[in-house]
């Protein structure tokens, strides 16, 4: 089958991980993938890595009809039978140009960000609705499009986000390198975190949790990876409480798999989120997670069996459930393992490509 994928960031972020692993794992099944982008960047560099056919056409600005007429051209060219696109801008465009060919199209929405926010945004949601199959990562997000947008829940699929599990084995060779490297000590607790620095990510209440558990005596390291506007601000907070020695921000980084073998603690306290794949990788790392419920979080963490949920926004919280794991080895190990079961049975990268495999066979 011939596919073209399409998106309108350059990532790194979860719905560019999310793609790449797809298109990896239908070329390995011997289908013909190409993508499609409109501006370079990290995920270009990746496709390029990967030997993986990519074509750049800049969208000048919404709803360009020479744009579309680009993009018309390039699915003739290489006779694509199915289109699959992720994120509002791409979603709303390659609706309209697939619809004019006649070529099936797919559209996956991996979280709610502003898709409602206006008029405007909520008509050309219920338009790629009717157009296109939409497709959510979770089930709190396929409620989140009924209420919100308008979209009859049986107009929305979910497939649900999944990882190369076997891939994220922990290595302890590798993890006391990256430990020793970092400055932690064997006795030190390793509590990371990964995602870009914005607002919704909670990242202003893991350090408000980290004053709580040194103040308390814990003997912690705390991580942030990643970038964001959010940095400065978020770095002044450290300096001010007294942090630096405790909590560090590592900017962006490629090694997550690596930091999350190093580290004994994976935080998430989001906001608000889809279906993350960071916690996804995280279990398969075998490492427990404390994260925030929301979205599509209790759909893959079952309080106390496969991770530790707390309430979003609540450093005492957050800090409570941090603790309970720093002096629970037991209660690690035991979250790690039920955490890995539950991958290998529902989110396997094999068998969320199976499920959008049978989408596009469905609609072909």
């Amino acid at each position: 089958m011939n596919i073209l994928h399409a998106i309108e960031t350059s990532g790194p972020g979860g719905a560019e991980n999310f793609m790449l692993r797809l298109v990896q794992s239908q070329k390995a099944e011997g289908h013909q993938c190409r993508v499609l982008v409109i501006k370079p960047g990290w995920l270009t560099k990746q496709l390029e890595r990967l030997g993986i056919d990519y074509d750049l056409i800049p969208l000048p600005r919404s709803l360009s009809p020479q744009w579309m007429l680009q993009v018309r051209q390039l699915l003739r060219l290489h006779n694509i039978q199915v289109v699959h696109s992720n994120e509002f801008a791409m979603n709303m465009h390659l609706a309209l140009v697939a619809k004019s060919l006649g070529i099936p199209h797919i559209a996956t929405v991996h979280g709610k960000n502003y898709y409602t926010e206006k008029t405007v945004r909520r008509f050309f949601m219920r338009l790629t609705a009717r157009l296109s199959t939409l497709v959510a990562v979770s089930h709190d997000i396929k409620s989140f499009l009924a209420t919100d947008a308008g979209i009859p829940e049986s107009r929305v699929v979910v497939i649900e986000n999944g990882i190369e599990v076997l891939s994220y084995t922990p290595d302890p060779a590798v993890r006391e390198r990256y430990r020793s490297e970092l400055g932690v000590a064997d006795d030190e607790c390793m509590i990371l975190a990964v995602g870009n620095l914005y607002p919704v990510k909670g990242h202003t209440h893991l350090i408000d949790a980290a004053v709580r558990l040194s103040r308390g005596g814990a003997k912690i390291k705390v991580f942030i990876a990643g970038r964001g506007k959010e940095e400065q601000s978020l770095q002044s907070k450290i300096d001010s409480l007294g942090l630096t020695g405790q909590c560090s921000l590592l900017g962006f980084r490629d090694d997550a798999r690596e930091l999350l073998w190093a580290c004994d603690i994976f935080a998430m306290p989001s906001l608000s989120e889809g279906l993350p794949l960071s916690i996804l990788e995280s279990l398969a790392a075998q490492r427990p997670v404390v994260a925030s419920a929301v979205g599509g979080i209790p759909q893959v963490l079952s309080d106390g069996e496969t991770g530790l949920l707390v309430p979003a926004g609540d450093p005492r919280a957050l800090a409570g459930a941090l603790e309970k794991l720093i002096v629970d080895a037991s209660l690690r190990q035991a979250l790690a393992k039920h955490g890995l079961a539950l991958l290998a049975e529902r989110y396997d990268a094999t068998v969320m490509a199976r499920r959008y495999a049978e989408l596009y066979r469905r609609q072909v």
